[in-house]
């Protein structure tokens, strides 16, 4: 039998609805009343442990108001609007695009200058550790603020955030464990999940976990990033969901022939 809990006072149903501690009205027997939730409520994780309650980020973040400026050389930067508009009109929004095309340093600068990050933080994920922490550095640098502060990144065994952080890059790993505490992920009022097309199990178990989730959060924006492949599987995993297609930037390459071999040129398997 699962435990039923009362989302008033955050205790178990049964003792609750035997008591007016909470001043709930809970009574026994009304399917309608808070405590025949049989989900823990914001607060509680699922092993009935305290969580970290929801960032005042209204609060929190009103001294925090940078210049947010765009590369005009990232191919990003001329659909920028254009994200914009649908992530004010769409819960999930899908971005198409090639490697060079500023993708992964400008969606959460975007997301900023919508207004997002007010509610709750601007949350990128990263499928290596490694971009996690170069992503967050480099966002930072743009924004001119200290990193750990309004920008941060959370890997494992490494946390450079606080309760000043807006913008939060980490590990798909990371999110996939805050569910756990936070079900609903209610620390985000926007999530970016970049490299979406390597399809990984944590980027399909986030994709999945996130469109259950969002009929329960409809202030919360999804931003899903991929390359070109495979982006009809997520336009069909997300109907209704935009799809805005980014050119991706070359760089030119100059062919230098050398007069004569060198020694290492030579040599076998060289």
């Amino acid at each position: 039998m699962p435990r039923r809990y009362c989302a008033a006072c955050l205790t178990n149903a049964k003792a609750c609805c035997s008591s007016t501690a909470c001043g709930s009205s809970n009574v026994p027997g009304n399917s309608s009343n808070a405590c025949m939730s049989n989900s823990p409520p914001t607060g509680r994780s699922i092993s009935g442990k305290p969580t970290l309650p929801r960032p005042q980020t209204l609060e929190r973040h009103v001294g925090f108001q940078p210049v947010v400026r765009f590369p005009d050389e990232l191919p990003i930067t001329g659909q920028r609007e254009r994200i914009r508009q649908a992530l004010d009109n769409h819960p999930v929004v899908i971005v198409c695009g090639d490697t060079g095309s500023g993708k992964t340093t400008q969606l959460p600068k975007i997301a900023l200058a919508a207004g997002r990050g007010r509610a709750g933080r601007i949350g990128c994920t990263q499928p290596r550790r490694l971009a996690a922490v170069s992503m967050a550095r480099r966002v930072a640098e743009e924004l001119n603020c200290d990193l750990g502060r309004a920008v941060g990144y959370q890997v494992r065994f490494d946390d450079r955030t606080n309760n000043e952080t807006v913008i939060k890059f980490m590990t798909d790993g990371i999110l996939l464990a805050e569910t756990l505490g936070d079900r609903r992920l209610l620390h985000y009022d926007t999530l970016i999940i970049d490299e979406a097309h390597e399809r990984s199990l944590n980027i399909d178990f986030i994709l999945g976990y996130l469109k259950n989730l969002l009929p329960h959060r409809p202030d919360l924006k999804v931003l899903v990033s991929s390359a070109t492949l495979d982006v009809e599987s997520f336009a069909r995993f997300f109907p209704g969901a935009p799809v805005i297609t980014i050119e991706g930037r070359t760089y030119p390459i100059e062919d230098v022939f050398l007069r004569r071999p060198t020694p290492t040129s030579t040599q076998p398997g060289r």
